[in-house]
């Protein structure tokens, strides 16, 4: 399997491509330089999350690019995931989390490419107490109603050759470092308490396990809609006493909050747990306990 991977720099493709590097190497599109039409040269990255389909040079250059490496499938990990920001400006959300993976799913379909599409719990409204893939999405922000969107574009564009993955909480080594588990380890290293609410759940999912099983998915061709996630469902508040207690931390320094007493301007559903049996059953791949995840990852920092 030679994968193409967009968003190679983020958490999640990252993972996926030090997964493909380990098993078939991989393309990083995110290596391609590429000029903008004032004349500057910066990553391919930059543009698609910031011009994204504003200039049609981006897309001609990864067609050649496609046509030159002769990829097998694509993964796509670029997303927009502010969930404040993508209420703020909900036409730039649309962008990058709809029109860009539609554009991508193109791409796949003049390539006889099967495509993975990362997506999220956020489809959801959060009044059910978990969420199978045969439920109604319904979401309730500007991120999720974008993301659902994407979705959408992906299966219209490729239905028969499309994973759809939905995932939460996620969490592993990165290499900038801003997903909740290294929050937390700055709190812990500053002696600043973190306000974390106590009513917003869901499944803390591991990267790597999440990674090793979109590339699964893609070895068995299981194509369709799967939850990607950790098997155990929890608040994030106690999220971060799980990761504090691996650090041999003390408690005081998560600090309990109610969703409305943090100002956040996006509205979020109250339970975005996710049941992982299906995913589990079609590609053979189960979550480890988020107690030996966690274990790990004193093991990577």
């Amino acid at each position: 399997m030679k994968p193409l991977i967009f968003g190679a720099s983020g958490l999640i493709g990252n993972a996926c491509a030090r997964l493909g590097d380990e098993y078939c190497g991989t393309i990083n599109i995110t290596d391609i330089p590429c000029i903008d039409n004032h004349g500057g040269s910066h990553l391919l990255r930059m543009e698609l999350s910031t011009f994204a389909m504003a200039h049609s040079q981006p897309i001609k250059q990864i067609s050649e690019f496609i046509e030159k490496q002769q990829p097998d499938c694509i993964i796509n990990a670029v997303a927009w995931s502010h969930v404040d920001g993508c209420e703020a400006n909900p036409e730039k959300a649309l962008l990058i989390n709809a029109e860009l993976p539609r554009q991508i799913a193109m791409m796949g379909r003049r390539f006889s490419l099967p495509i993975v599409h990362l997506s999220t719990s956020y489809v959801f409204d959060g009044e059910k107490e978990v969420y199978t893939e045969s439920d109604s999405p319904n979401p309730l922000s500007e991120y999720g109603k974008s993301k659902l969107s994407g979705e959408t574009a992906v299966m219209e564009v490729l239905p028969d050759h499309s994973i759809i993955a939905r995932t939460i909480f996620v969490f592993g080594e990165e290499i900038l470092k801003k997903n909740f588990y290294y929050q937390v380890r700055r709190a812990v290293t500053s002696g600043t308490p973190l306000n974390v609410p106590c009513d917003q759940w869901g499944n803390p999912t591991y990267v790597e396990t999440l990674a090793a099983g979109l590339i699964e998915l893609l070895r068995k061709k299981r194509y369709g809609l799967f939850n990607v996630c950790g098997n155990e469902s929890m608040t994030k508040y106690r999220w971060a006493c799980e990761i504090l207690d691996s650090l041999n931390a003390g408690h005081p320094l998560a600090m309990s909050v109610k969703s409305k007493d943090l100002g956040q301007p996006a509205p979020r559903p109250f339970n975005a747990s996710l049941s992982n049996e299906k995913f589990s059953s079609a590609c053979g791949i189960s979550f480890d306990s988020l107690n030996n995840d966690l274990v790990k990852m004193l093991g990577k920092n």
